[in-house]
C-alpha cells in the first residue's frame, strides 16, 4: 500500500505569476513578499532580480552601526604572533589596470525605483567604509554596478553588487601568484 494520491498543488507552492513592471515594483514594496524577475535579452544572458521586501528597519539600524574598526595595535593583541607579518599587507595600496575588450559599448543602467533614505545611508556607509580600507577607489567611470540590499538571516545586511555585465567584457589576466 501506498500513500494516497494528493488531490491538488501542495500548499507550499509557490504563487507565480506573469505581471508588468509597474505590477512587479508595486508587489516588490509589500513587505510580505519576495519576487524574482527574470527577463530574456536577445544575444544576452539571462537578466535576474531577486526582491524581498522583508528588510526592516531595524535591519538598517543593525548594519549603520557597523563592526569595530581596530587599528595595527590592537589587531596585534588579537592575532597570534605568527600572523603579525601578514597585518601589514590590509593596509598597503595597490593600483590594477583593468583592460576591456575594443569595440565593446559599456553597459549602462538607470535606477529605475527612487531609494529611501535607509538605504542611501546603507549603501553610502558601505562605500566610506570600503573607501576606507582602500578596497575601492572613485571613480570616473561613464558605467555602474547595480546595487542589491538583502537582509542577513540574523538581522543586518549584506551589500551585493553585481558586476557580471562588466566582467562580461573584461580582458582576464591570469598571473602566477608567487
Amino acid at each position: 500500500m501506498g500513500s494516497p494520491v494528493p488531490q491538488g498543488p501542495p500548499e507550499d507552492t509557490p504563487n507565480a505569476k506573469i505581471v508588468s513592471a509597474r505590477a512587479f515594483f508595486h508587489l516588490a514594496r509589500r513587505p510580505d513578499h519576495h519576487g524574482f524577475l527574470m527577463a530574456s535579452r536577445t544575444g544576452a544572458k539571462y537578466f535576474c532580480v531577486t526582491t524581498t521586501g522583508a528588510v526592516r528597519p531595524e535591519d538598517y539600524n543593525k548594519f549603520l552601526e557597523g563592526s569595530p574598526f581596530y587599528t595595527i595595535e590592537e589587531l596585534r593583541q588579537r592575532v597570534p604572533l605568527v600572523y603579525y607579518k601578514a597585518l601589514q599587507v590590509f593596509k598597503r595600496r595597490s593600483t590594477l589596470k583593468i583592460s576591456l575588450v575594443e569595440g565593446y559599448k559599456l553597459p549602462f543602467t538607470r535606477n529605475y525605483r527612487p531609494t529611501n533614505v535607509q538605504k542611501c545611508k546603507g549603501v553610502n556607509k558601505y562605500i566610506d567604509k570600503e573607501l576606507g580600507k582602500c578596497f575601492i577607489r572613485p571613480s570616473a567611470s561613464p558605467t555602474a554596478a547595480l546595487v542589491f540590499i538583502v537582509r542577513k538571516p540574523n538581522g543586518g545586511l549584506w551589500v551585493y553588487i553585481n558586476y557580471r555585465a562588466p566582467n562580461e567584457i573584461m580582458i582576464k589576466n591570469r598571473y602566477l601568484i608567487l
